[in-house]
């Protein structure tokens, strides 16, 4: 599932997905890389692929390694408990995103 905030400029995404394991990370493709650039420059000027899909590029200072991606790895077993703790992470990435959209926003929306 991708989540977005209607006002981020277009091409900027956070994934929440679940296969084998439970992840969340924001993202942007690389084909928006040249419009985001004016609005992320701290994600675009040296854009970080993420790991495993060719393209996407990483809409955040963390998720530097792949395991920060991770909620659960028994993605299959994922609780409410898993769940929620992504749900908080998605407003974490929406944070910053808005904060480095923005930096004079105290917080969330």
């Amino acid at each position: 599932m991708d989540v977005r905030v209607k006002e981020w400029p277009d091409g900027l995404w956070i994934k929440l997905y679940k296969h084998t394991w439970l992840g969340v990370f924001p993202y942007f493709r690389a084909a928006d890389t040249t419009e985001l650039a004016k609005h992320l420059p701290d994600f675009t000027s040296s854009p970080r692929e993420v790991p495993d899909w060719a393209g996407h590029y990483v809409a955040s200072s963390g998720y530097q390694i792949k395991h920060e991606r991770c909620i659960f790895d028994l993605g299959d077993e994922a609780t409410d408990t898993h769940y929620n703790q992504a749900l908080s992470k998605i407003r974490d990435c929406i944070e910053e995103i808005d904060r480095t959209l923005d930096p004079t926003l105290p917080g969330l929306r």
